[in-house]
């Protein structure tokens, strides 16, 4: 229950402090009592409609915009108990990086297996005319979002857009990005998108979903940064169930801009228990492909990253 009780107290919190007083009982108490009324269905599972509603109905608990805002920025998340039944976790992961610029990559990301979060970051290149590497802040961000749950300084069902937005408060490096993070909590595949970097899901060699891409023109994708620029509540968010065995592929516009839907549908369709094609094995082979045809004259010759995450059962979960 855990996972519902920090985002429930949350709430409380906001409320408490607005009145200007202290709940007398511990937040955590009064999270855990109303998970159990929120819980409608009484199947352990809470959605933020179900936190919505609950507010509602209960003016005295809150009655503040703030709190309507947050279960509005948690759209799509769903609130479950730490040891939700039939979950899922990152069974096997892989990650690779090809650079087309000099020096260090202006890609980023990082795969928290731990926590079953990942996410992608893409600097824009556009700093570097006032002699800022523009892979610096794509780092930062990253390693703050990582640190922040392998840490405990956030619980580890935080979701995604609560993730960017303490990691966007904490990373004081000049610079801007483009970002996707992803974390699977439960069975539902969490998603949070800001720019061009970009998420799809497969399953038995078909695409099943694709993120969009946010841009306010032609390229100029949203991006976030400090003091200027896109902000994380921004962000395209959304949930989807994902299933054992599904592929969940993370990355920058450098891939996506050097290879089809088509070809990534077929190298991710092999069977996850053949060792020649572990999530390693294929995040290479994808990314030698795209830098292979970046440097074309019909190419794209940016930073390729390719992140992939192959879903399984957790078996914790299950005993």
């Amino acid at each position: 229950m855990r996972g519902a009780s920090n985002v429930i107290a949350a709430l409380v919190n906001r409320r408490a402090a607005a009145a200007g007083r202290r709940w007398m009982r511990s937040p955590g108490k009064v999270a855990q009592s109303m998970f159990l009324e929120m819980d409608g269905n009484k199947d352990g599972v809470v959605t933020m409609q179900d936190v919505e509603g609950y507010l509602q109905l209960n003016p005295s608990v809150s009655n503040t915009a703030c709190d309507v805002q947050l279960a509005k920025r948690l759209k799509g998340s769903t609130v479950r108990p730490a040891k939700a039944r039939n979950a899922l976790r990152f069974e096997d992961v892989g990650a690779a990086v090809k650079n087309n610029t000099a020096g260090t990559s202006d890609d980023a990301f990082f795969i928290s297996a731990q926590t079953n979060t990942a996410g992608i970051a893409d600097g824009i290149g556009g700093w570097k005319k006032y002699g800022v590497d523009a892979g610096l802040y794509a780092q930062a961000l990253m390693q703050k979002t990582r640190d922040l749950l392998e840490s405990g300084a956030m619980s580890t069902w935080a979701a995604p857009l609560q993730l960017l937005e303490v990691a966007y408060q904490q990373t004081r490096v000049a610079g801007s990005a483009t970002v996707c993070l992803v974390a699977l909590r439960g069975t539902a595949l969490q998603v949070c998108n800001v720019g061009d970097c970009q998420l799809c899901l497969f399953r038995d060699g078909r695409l099943l979903l694709r993120s969009d891409v946010l841009k306010h023109s032609a390229g100029k994708p949203y991006q976030i940064a400090v003091n200027c620029g896109d902000v994380p509540g921004d962000a395209d968010l959304f949930s989807f169930p994902a299933r054992d065995g599904d592929v969940v592929l993370l990355g920058s516009d450098g891939l996506f801009n050097n290879v089809t839907e088509q070809y990534l549908a077929e190298l991710t369709a092999h069977p996850r228990r053949t060792p020649i094609y572990s999530a390693q094995a294929v995040a290479e082979d994808i990314v030698d492909a795209a830098h292979a045809n970046s440097v074309l004259p019909s190419g794209d010759p940016d930073d390729i990253t390719c992140v992939i995450l192959r879903l399984g059962t957790d078996v914790k979960s299950t005993t």
